[in-house]
């Protein structure tokens, strides 16, 4: 995603992917600031382009704490941009301005993306489901310094080849032909085969991307299918509670990642079941 985010100014509009790039991290609050950490402090090592020919560009941080902040990253461009989301005003304006969009596409067939650049967003506030292509990071883990190689050979070639990497991915996705697979796959899927024709050619790392995509969409796939698996279960706790004790944990202190709720009791003595569902609620409630 950060290689797409330094072509964006390059890319025709319909060649543009309508949607943000986002990582749910560790419900962990430790582990979850490690994973942040360990994100800023690998992309930063990378230098994506120069400003004035002399002095390189590094990755731009970026807090979004107000729907007005959102006109800074307006002005973000051809640069990757780590961005924190935790308040609901900001992604739903994010949400409001991408769902605009998939509208004007449908209706006219071409439509302006509202960035110049491919941020990638975290936080407890993410966009709607339907407008990012989001990864789940449930646990800490390090680093592979194997793929940070390739990635920082990856940026250096992007930096020599940025025109012929628009050119081919612009050729790709206005010709690009979903057969019954989700857009944000497929458009992946498609812009690795770029990345990996256009910047490694022939060489040994030829592939890695595109077998990189391939394991992230399986991943995503997965998790996918988990989290429909729970949302079913506790759907079906609100039809008949009685049936389900063993995903329901006795109290909040005992809830464990196996339970999809826990038990507690007001100050009226009645009892009810609480579910840690964040983001996804809305998705849960529909099912319900």
């Amino acid at each position: 995603m950060s290689l797409l985010a330094t072509v964006m100014p390059l890319l025709q509009e319909d060649a543009k992917p309508f949607f943000y790039p986002a990582l749910r991290l560790s419900d962990n609050e430790s582990a979850a600031e490690l994973q942040y950490d360990a994100l800023r402090n690998v992309l930063g090592g990378f230098a994506f382009g120069h400003s004035d020919g002399q002095c390189a560009l590094r990755l731009l941080e970026l807090t979004l704490q107000e729907k007005k902040d959102i006109a800074t990253l307006e002005k973000v461009c051809g640069q990757p941009v780590l961005v924190r989301l935790d308040k609901e005003p900001v992604q739903r304006e994010l949400t409001r301005q991408m769902q605009n969009r998939h509208c004007e596409l449908l209706a006219c067939g071409i439509a302006k993306h509202p960035l110049q650049t491919l941020p990638i967003l975290t936080g407890e506030a993410l966009p709607s489901d339907n407008t990012i292509c989001a990864l789940d990071w449930p646990a800490f883990e390090t680093v592979n310094p194997q793929a940070i190689a390739v990635l920082r050979k990856a940026f250096g070639a992007c930096l020599k080849k940025a025109s012929d990497l628009a050119y081919f991915i612009n050729d790709q996705i206005t010709h690009l032909h979903l057969d019954g697979v989700p857009y944000t796959q497929a458009y992946l899927w498609a812009v690795a085969l770029v990345l990996d024709g256009v910047l490694f050619d022939s060489t040994e790392q030829c592939g890695t991307l595109t077998s990189w995509m391939q394991g992230m969409i399986a991943a995503q796939e997965q998790q996918e299918a988990e989290r429909e698996r729970r949302f079913a279960l506790a759907a079906n706790i609100l039809r008949d509670p009685d049936q389900y004790g063993d995903v329901v944990a006795p109290s909040a202190r005992e809830m464990t990642p196996a339970h999809l709720g826990f038990c507690y009791t007001n100050q009226h003595g009645e009892q009810f079941i609480a579910f840690e569902l964040k983001t996804d609620f809305r998705n849960f409630w529909s099912n319900a």
